[in-house]
């Protein structure tokens, strides 16, 4: 889930799987790297979290 100032967007990565004739073994392409493992923020998202924290002094539940 990625942030712009007023606007939220969901980033879909979409791996492709091949399997081998020959060996029938799966072989697929890597997650992209993460800042969170097995987290979805993005770098965004997380830099407007900490702004309106630490600089703004919002609540995190807010």
């Amino acid at each position: 889930m990625g942030y712009t100032p007023g606007v939220l967007h969901v980033e879909r990565h979409i791996r492709g799987k091949c399997v081998c004739d020959q060996c029938q073994t799966l072989i697929q392409v890597p997650m992209p790297a993460q800042i969170i493992h097995k987290g979805i923020p993005t770098v965004g998202l997380l830099a407007q979290v900490l702004i309106a924290k630490y600089i703004d002094h919002l609540l995190l539940y807010r």
